[in-house]
């Protein structure tokens, strides 16, 4: 919602359609071929704990030393290692602290809870320029010792020591004829040792918290080795991370991942499709990305970054998936359970608390997260907008002015939180962000901001009156094109989009789109789609059909999906549904849909994708499909989107079905989400719905409390 200038480009993530339960079979089916099969019992479970360092520089080893040795025994068949973030997290003293060596006897505990019958502590000493490691191999039911192994190495040869330390470990233990062959490390790690140094330092970052920090080591890892696969995986996930974070556009990372996978084969089978898991989430395809991820925790129940994955596409993607809140909300207390210091999946949780409109358990949510961290600027913007949400009315808008100052990363969190809980308060957090002493980036993001929320309120009058104003004049392109999508969702101005229409005509002629394409910095694609959608709901047909075809012309270039013959019969969609042909309006609705492939939220309500989503959910509804509509206005709206008026519009609706199935809790939530954008609109664009709304919540609140 930050204001740009008109150079600036809105990106889309990639994304994918839906699998069918056809495809899912021959999925699995494939999977199971090319990947080992998880194997149970008689597996060799074991947990490997950081090693006590000492000597100059020694600090640096503990944590990497045992990760390598994790990594070559998770490579090798017919053993089973305990995901090192899940079994560490109670060794760091506190948040930001590097994992402590155990005792013993805490090492036997925590090999207990992991199901892990034998564990693996040590020692790491720098000697001038060797490394000298012991390591004591110990059975976690007696406690007994059963090998001490030792190794040295140049510290340039860190993996040869990980290496020969692995290989003693599971000749100690093995109880087969023939000793198995090890992963080699070099396959799958990398020959620079200064780019492993990095990768393991960046790994621990990224552990404690210390996402941005990380991501420049990762990125230092590598520069020096672009063959490392697994450095390029971290890279992938911090990038993202720092990129959510920081609310800026998914640029770039696509190439990251992809050279991940270009490496891929080096890696054990739970990393390969590790890897795999996360190219299906940068393509939006939660439906694969979950299968890979539960086929991981098949092989290890207590994989971390698994579980927290897993739970994050059920967040995003559950949609596909048919998942509902409360599965999410499993999803992440599961993840909690195995790693309670994850800055990212408390706060998430805490979110979920916050729709759950329960007090008490919103309390709980929010000390959890001052629990685990009350430094890092994610924290800090999470509890400061709950702190803002559950003041008393006379300390809010002094809590406001004191967040107003905060860096942008925090701003944009608070904005984020009050926006979806309670959008009067985000609106009046905006003003205070607009005051001129303020940093000129909070002022432009709230300028975009308010404009954002005006129109998921149902305010036109107020953003013509914006508009007017000239204050808004590198908007203008974006706010015409979401003016005619709201009324195309029913939510909008019918004149008001008739004006728009014109105004985008004349700034993209129909028979200047391709050169204006060649050369301008504006979505002209999208402004073409949006007159060509005004006219086949509204306007003028026959001119509908002119842009339907002009669109059609458009060269797709080197793009992998058939974005024109998208944009195109979602136009015919429209006309179809105008003149009352139903089934030719399904027909075409979802032929848009499975040739776009780009099903994410990230790019906005301006997106046409978000406008094609939200078309076919009501002409499913129409058509007497409602269960298949319900999880298309499920992607609209919370815990997975929110998306302005159409969040609003999915909210009454999907209130509406949960009614009719009795499912009164969860009806009165989606009631309630669209009254609060509702309540302030104009009454001749939200009346419709607001009532309808408002004689929903009284009539299940009744029924709720017996009366």
């Amino acid at each position: 919602y930050r204001r740009v200038n008109k150079k600036t480009v809105v990106l889309a993530g990639a994304g994918s359609t839906v699998l069918f339960s056809g495809f899912f079979f021959l999925l699995w089916t494939a999977w199971a071929t090319s990947h080992d099969k998880p194997v149970t019992d008689p597996r060799i479970s074991m947990a490997v704990f950081p090693f006590r360092s000492s000597g100059l520089g020694g600090a640096e080893y503990g944590e990497g030393l045992a990760d390598l040795v994790s990594a070559a025994l998770d490579g090798t068949p017919g053993v089973r290692v305990s995901d090192p973030s899940a079994i560490w997290s109670d060794l760091r003293p506190e948040r930001g602290a590097a994992a402590l060596a155990p005792e013993p006897d805490q090492a036997a505990r925590l090999s207990r809870d992991a199901a892990a019958e034998r564990y693996v502590t040590g020692s790491v000493t720098v000697a001038g320029a060797n490394l000298d490691v012991t390591a004591r191999l110990y059975d976690a039911q007696s406690g007994d010792v059963l090998a001490t192994l030792t190794a040295s190495a140049p510290q340039d040869s860190l993996r040869q020591a990980a290496q020969r330390l692995a290989i003693d470990i599971l000749a100690s233990v093995w109880d087969r004829e023939q000793l198995p062959t090890i992963a080699e490390i070099d396959r799958f790690a990398t020959s620079n040792a200064d780019a492993l140094k990095s990768y393991l330092e960046a790994v621990s970052l990224k552990r404690r918290g210390h996402f941005e920090e990380a991501l420049t080591v990762i990125e230092h890892a590598v520069a020096l080795d672009s063959t490392f696969a697994l450095a390029h995986l971290e890279h992938f996930y911090i990038r993202s991370l720092v990129l959510n974070l920081n609310n800026e556009p998914f640029e770039g990372v696509r190439p990251i991942i992809q050279k991940a996978m270009a490496h891929r084969e080096r890696l054990s089978p739970r990393n390969r499709m590790r890897i795999e898991a996360n190219q299906a989430l940068d393509n939006t395809d939660g439906v694969k990305a979950a299968f890979l991820l539960e086929r991981i925790l098949s092989i290890d129940p207590l994989d971390v970054d698994a579980r927290g994955t897993l739970a994050f596409t059920y967040m995003r993607d559950g949609w596909m998936l048919k998942k509902t809140t409360a599965e999410i909300v499993d999803a992440y207390d599961k993840a909690l359970e195995l790693d309670s210091t994850s800055v990212l999946n408390t706060a998430t949780r805490a979110r979920l608390a916050l729709l759950s409109r329960d007090p008490a358990e919103l309390q709980r949510a929010v000390q959890r997260v001052r629990a685990v961290d009350t430094t890092s600027v994610y924290a800090t913007g999470t509890l400061a907008a709950f702190r803002a949400l559950m003041a008393p009315e006379s300390e809010v808008d002094s809590i406001l002015e004191a967040l107003a100052d905060q860096p942008m990363t925090v701003v944009v969190t608070v904005l984020r939180e009050l926006r979806a809980a309670r959008p009067s308060l985000a609106e009046r957090y905006m003003i205070s962000l607009m005051a001129p002493t303020r940093p000129v980036t909070h002022q432009s993001t709230a300028a975009g901001g308010r404009a954002q929320l005006y129109l998921a309120e149902g305010r036109m009058a107020e953003v013509d009156s914006l508009l007017g104003t000239g204050e808004y004049e590198d908007l203008r392109p974006v706010l015409n094109r979401l003016l005619i999508a709201a009324a195309l969702a029913g939510v909008g101005d019918a004149s008001l989009a008739a004006r728009a229409a014109a105004a985008l005509s004349a700034f993209v002629p129909i028979d200047s789109i391709q050169p204006l394409i060649a050369t301008s910095s504006y979505q002209i694609w999208a402004i073409a789609w949006a007159i060509g959608a005004y006219h086949a709901t509204l306007g003028d047909s026959s001119e509908a059909r002119a842009w339907r075809q002009a669109i059609a012309d458009i060269p797709t270039g080197r793009t992998w999906f058939d974005w024109t013959g998208s944009l195109a019969a979602d136009i015919g969609a429209r006309l179809a549904a105008r003149r009352g042909d139903l089934e030719a309006a399904e027909q075409e609705a979802r032929r848009a849909y499975d040739l776009w492939t780009i099903h994410s939220n990230n790019p906005g309500a301006a997106f046409p994708e978000t406008a094609m989503r939200f078309h076919l959910a009501e002409i499913l509804d129409a058509t007497g499909s409602p269960q298949q509509a319900r999880w298309f206005y499920r992607s609209l709206a919370l815990p997975h989107a929110w998306q302005g008026f159409y969040t609003a519009r999915a909210s009454f609706e999907l209130g509406r079905m949960a009614e009719a199935r009795g499912e009164r809790e969860v009806a009165l939530n989606h009631y309630l989400t669209a009254m609060r954008l509702w309540e302030h609109g104009d009454p001749e664009v939200v009346n419709q719905w607001l009532a309808r709304t408002e004689e929903g919540i009284v009539r299940l609140r009744g029924e709720l409390s017996g009366a």
